[in-house]
């Protein structure tokens, strides 16, 4: 235990920053395991968060523990802080509202009176050169892809196709 404890405190020396500048792609995803008794999903102890940039395949963040608010709070502060000093920031997840609420309260923005138009509709929105979309799977209704909460005004937005959380590559 002591040598996890030691090697966790230098582990952001060995980890590579955002390319400041450039685009990134994070994607989400979490998995459970059965740790002792087979217990629901729900009660597990065994749950793990990830983000990983898509590109690179880099793995910015795994959090494990109960699936609680923290762990969520925890591991999305870890990635937003990793990518926000990208120019240009996707952010794909599978349909758990729990991290674009997380994210929401780091990454929004207010809009000035001016820049808004009544069409807009809009002051609180996410920060510029951020998009938040979630792939909603068949279980939960029809599959579709949703982008969570109001983007930027000048934010370009991904097409459907590109947003393929899960490894699930087919536009749906």
């Amino acid at each position: 235990m002591r040598w996890e404890q030691k090697m966790a405190t230098q582990a952001q020396q060995w980890s590579p920053s955002a390319p400041a500048g450039s685009d990134v792609t994070i994607e989400r995803d979490e998995v459970y395991t059965r740790v002792g008794e087979n217990h629901f999903p729900s009660e597990s102890k065994g749950w793990t968060i990830t983000f990983i940039e898509r590109g690179s395949r880099y793995w910015i963040e795994a959090k494990a523990g109960m699936k609680t608010s923290d762990l969520f709070k925890q591991a999305t502060s870890t990635a937003w802080s990793w990518a926000k000093t990208s120019q240009y920031i996707r952010w794909f997840t599978d349909s758990e509202r729990r991290y674009a609420q997380q994210l929401w309260t780091m990454a929004s923005v207010y809009l000035k009176s001016s820049e808004v138009t009544r069409e807009y509709g809009h002051r609180k929105v996410w920060c510029y050169g951020l998009e938040v979309a979630m792939k909603i799977k068949g279980s939960q209704g029809n599959r579709r892809v949703e982008w969570v909460k109001p983007e930027h005004l000048y934010t370009a937005i991904s097409d459907k196709s590109d947003v393929h959380a899960n490894h699930n590559v087919s536009s749906g």
